[in-house]
């Protein structure tokens, strides 16, 4: 029988193991790949209540510069509407899933569509 030594040596291994092959498998944007975190509309790398405030001041008083219309498409539907700001309000306190099955909705904009982005970080 191990002593308990060997025994926790063992699991510390493992768990690192695991936590080496998790980070090797997570993406990465590849060279001019533009990422971002849908529902961040200040920019901030965070999901809050702010983020819906920005979203419902866009929807009310529309500007023509925002820095990534995308973040703001919380559902990704193309444009921006209410049902956006409910959907990072859920998210956010309800537990509803995030959209498309996205998670934790950071990365690349795969839909083709209208909106853009030009904010660039490293995704949380």
């Amino acid at each position: 029988m191990p002593s308990r030594h060997a025994v926790v040596a063992m699991l510390a291994a493992i768990s690192c193991t695991s936590i080496l092959i998790a980070q090797m498998n997570e993406p990465t944007p590849t060279a001019g790949e533009v990422w971002f975190l849908r529902g961040d509309a200040d920019g901030d790398h965070k999901l809050t209540l702010l983020d819906v405030v920005y979203q419902l001041e866009e929807i009310t008083q529309p500007t023509s510069s925002l820095e990534c219309a995308d973040a703001y498409d919380f559902d990704d539907s193309g444009h921006l509407d209410v049902m956006d700001a409910v959907g990072l309000i859920g998210w956010l306190y309800l537990g509803h899933p995030a959209p498309s099955g996205e998670n934790p909705i950071c990365g690349p904009d795969l839909t083709d569509d209208e909106w853009f982005c030009d904010r660039r970080f490293s995704c949380p």
